[in-house]
């Protein structure tokens, strides 16, 4: 759950800092949340739920532990190596993450006064905070957080979900039992190689049942008509080039396709070459600003110099998608043939989602969140900050949570 929280402590973080592309100065941002908190009600009323939130979630983590329902170990109490979660360690034994959060020393987390918020709420206002705040820390943040640590190293729960689907479906026999928007791509996908080959042959009803569905409900792109249908960009050759993929199953046609993936590393590749391609192709095919791909996702780790702040990750994406535009505008296309960008960053420690007319940056462990990949596959790759909440809010724990904009 806490990238879940993270989310959330972001979007208030965001709320107070961010202008436009870029954000304020973290310098500067540390003394905004006093007078925003004071002036600014619908600031005040998000920051204050948010915060209740994880309060309330902090002490149900205490008391668990206090309980002794958590099988800790010696090293949660230090900062040792850790191990990965047993089977029977996790449905009892699962802890929020709010933890983590108060022992991270981010510059994010201070802007919102986060530490200072839950001390608050946790204290008698008599109390000598930074005493008991340190108490706090010894007994409980520091063992809960190495506990956390090594609940997020395990994926049991997550594969365990998919596997046993798909083992449901095929003790069953197949189609009958199947729901075509189960799984995701990218879950199906993990389950029709060799090291799964009990449930192989499901995976592979999955994927054509949702391949259908999608039929089925018209919902397919561009991708799928000629010049593109059946084909994907690969690099070879120093180049970048357009290739039929083959195959007769998901299997053999993920196996093709990895055998084409280039032995040259990324960092030497230039992303403006694919979109050199697509606009080739459009040339060389005659075709009209209606045929042409909508939508590029683009995953990649951003790196700028100094650190990298957003605003200079911003331009830099700027810069790139101006390239872009000014050669389709050479070749007599308008921008209504440009493809979107999508840049998905997950060198960002956190959530950010920040929007261009030409692209869209989003930042954070997007890959880790289930509902983030949902959202993206159901919305045809159109990403915002609304669906970035509701995907911080949309596991069980939130349903009771009333959202007002």
């Amino acid at each position: 759950m806490c990238w879940s929280l993270e989310t959330l402590a972001n979007l208030v973080h965001n709320l107070l800092v961010y202008k436009r592309g870029g954000r304020d100065d973290e310098d500067y941002a540390a003394h905004l949340h006093p007078k925003r908190y004071d002036r600014d009600p619908d600031y005040r009323l998000l920051h204050d739920r948010v915060m209740d939130l994880l309060v309330e979630l902090l002490k149900s983590d205490i008391n668990k532990m206090k309980q002794h329902k958590l099988k800790m170990k010696p090293f949660d109490y230090s900062s040792d190596d850790v191990e990965e979660f047993e089977a029977d360690e996790i449905d009892d034994g699962w802890v929020s993450g709010v933890a983590e959060l108060c022992t991270r020393d981010d510059d994010e987390y201070r802007a919102i006064f986060l530490n200072e918020s839950i001390a608050r709420r946790l204290f008698p206002p008599e109390s000598d905070v930074s005493e008991e705040w340190e108490r706090l820390r010894k007994d409980f943040l520091v063992p809960l957080t190495n506990y956390h640590e090594r609940q997020l190293g395990s994926r049991i729960r997550g594969e365990c979900v998919v596997k046993k689907y798909l083992e449901e479906v095929e003790a069953g026999g197949g189609r009958n039992l199947i729901k075509p928007d189960a799984l995701l791509p990218n879950e199906i996908i993990e389950y029709v190689g060799d090291k799964y080959e009990d449930v192989r042959e499901a995976a592979e009803l999955q994927w054509k049942a949702m391949v259908e569905d999608i039929k089925q409900q018209q919902k397919q792109g561009k991708v799928s008509e000629e010049p593109w249908k059946g084909k994907f960009i690969k690099y070879r050759g120093g180049k970048y080039q357009l290739d039929l993929i083959q195959g007769h199953d998901l299997k053999s046609k993920l196996e093709f396709i990895i055998t084409c993936e280039p032995r040259t590393p990324a960092k030497v590749r230039n992303i403006l070459e694919v979109f050199d391609l697509i606009l080739e192709v459009g040339v060389n095919e005659n075709l009209k600003a209606e045929q042409m791909i909508k939508k590029v996702i683009v995953f990649t780790r951003l790196h700028t110099p100094n650190g990298g702040r957003s605003e200079i990750e911003h331009e830099l994406l700027r810069a790139k998608f101006e390239a872009i535009r000014s050669k389709y505008k050479d070749k007599g296309y308008g921008d209504d043939a440009v493809p979107h960008i999508l840049f998905c960053d997950d060198s960002h420690p956190h959530w950010i989602c920040t929007k261009h007319p030409g692209f869209t940056r989003l930042g954070g462990l997007w890959n880790l969140n289930h509902h983030i990949s949902k959202s993206l596959w159901e919305n045809g790759g159109e990403i915002g900050m609304h669906h970035v909440m509701h995907a911080a809010i949309a596991d069980k724990q939130y349903q009771a949570l009333s959202v007002f904009d």
